[in-house]
Parts: C-alpha cells; structure tokens; sequence
C-alpha cells in the first residue's frame, strides 16, 4: 500500500468509526455496542452521557497523527481494530 493509499485509507476508516458510534449513540442511547464495519471488533461505550462529536473527533485527529508514519504497518481491518482500541484506552472504556 502506497503512502497515499494508506493515508486516504485511514482517514476513510476513521471517520466512519465516528459516524458509526455516533449513530448508534443516536438510536441506543446510554450504553451501547457498536458494531464497526471493516472491524473484527466493537466499540463498547458505558458513558451515561454520550460521547460529543468533537471529542471523538479530537481523538480521530490525535490518532491520525500518531498513525501517519505507519504506513506500512496497517491496512484495512487493522486500522478500524487499532482506532476502536485507542478509543477505548483513551476514554477509559
């Protein structure tokens, strides 16, 4: 994988783990599982307030960043895998 693919891959994957968590908040709630596409895993939330957009989004950027330089380390599932485990690790869930 190019490092233009991989950067346009992991922005893609990204964004659409925040789209996925934020619609399942949408319709779930308090706590929920939610399933990520392209994902082995889900993403658990226990948050008695949902997560905001611009928190999730502050951590897809931080995420992004650390990430730019692996470019040869990740490919398709194991980008949504590694950002559904840092979500979980940096919001404690």
């Amino acid at each position: 994988m190019s490092d233009a693919n991989y950067l346009f891959e992991l922005d893609q994957t990204t964004q659409s783990v925040v789209n996925a968590i934020m619609s399942a908040q949408q319709l779930g709630g308090g706590s929920v599982s939610v399933p990520i596409p392209g994902a082995s895993r889900s993403f658990t939330s226990a948050a008695t307030k949902p997560l905001t957009w611009a928190e999730l989004h502050r951590h897809r950027r931080q995420f992004v960043t650390l990430n730019k330089q692996r470019a040869k380390l990740h490919s398709g599932t194991a980008i949504a895998d590694s950002f559904v485990d840092y979500l979980q690790s940096m919001l404690g869930r």
